[in-house]
């Protein structure tokens, strides 16, 4: 009988450290990593997604359908997003969706199933990388190219005004 709870003991004590290491690997990136259940609700955020997302209180998205998170405009792209998943088949998409505190934010969102234990409906991965400073950039360079072909033209308008200057001051003097 002693071996039998020393073998129940070392089982546990594994399946505890599995757990931290499972923590921990979830903890050290920098994406927001959730599981959505078979219902479309969070089941399952990891810190650096709570702090991502500027959520303070855990518990007020836990159970709450995935769609809390985004705007109105957004959640269709969400939820089509999901189906393909659910289907079995990874999907991403990129969209614009603030923080709960309001701040402006667009991640880059990859969905996948996850299959569930002994038959039971397959759950949702879904991880968010905040591309925001990327999309700023990208808004950055439209602003300037949109510039520059804007002064090409006024450049270009101006070279032909001059020259036909010139060339009605030239044929003024012959």
């Amino acid at each position: 009988m002693t071996l039998d709870i020393t073998e129940r003991r070392l089982a546990e004590e594994r399946l505890r450290e599995s757990e931290a290491f499972a923590h921990r690997v979830l903890g050290a990136t920098t994406d927001c990593v959730a599981v959505i259940d078979t219902e479309g609700r969070i089941a399952f955020l990891n810190e650096p997604g709570r702090c991502q997302k500027e959520i303070d209180d855990l518990s007020a998205v836990l159970g709450q359908p995935l769609e809390v998170l985004w705007p109105a405009e957004a959640v269709p792209v969400v939820r089509a997003a999901m189906a393909e998943a659910r289907a079995g088949r990874p999907a991403r998409f990129t969209a614009f969706g603030p923080t709960a505190k309001g701040a402006p934010r667009w991640r880059d969102v990859s969905f996948s199933s996850l299959p569930g234990a002994n038959g039971e409906a397959p759950r949702l991965l879904a991880v968010a990388r905040d591309v925001t400073a990327a999309k700023e950039a990208e808004a950055v360079l439209r602003e300037n190219d949109a510039r520059l072909r804007e002064l090409a033209e006024t450049l270009e308008d101006r070279v032909r005004e001059e020259v036909a200057a010139r060339e009605t001051a030239q044929a003024r003097l012959v």
